[in-house]
């Protein structure tokens, strides 16, 4: 799902396509964010040595941080 937001924002430099493309992008960039929010209120109790388990959390970790960025420019530049 957070590829998808490059996928999106790629759509937007084809003539014809900007509109789905910019809702698209519009739409990840608030759910993105909110649905790593949602898998880390439900498994970050879980203890688990799983290698893969680990590799989810980190890449929870890595897509919340990067997906989040364009949420705070556009909040950024609503505001000032």
């Amino acid at each position: 799902m957070a590829i998808s937001i490059l996928v999106f924002f790629g759509v937007m430099f084809i003539p014809f396509l900007t509109w789905l493309g910019l809702v698209g992008y519009t739409f990840l960039t608030f759910a993105v964010p909110f649905m790593t929010l949602r898998w880390w209120i439900k498994f970050h109790a879980v203890r688990a040595d799983d290698r893969d388990f680990r590799r989810a959390k980190m890449t929870v970790i890595a897509v919340s941080v990067l997906g989040s960025l364009p949420l705070v420019a556009r909040l950024a530049t609503a505001f000032f």
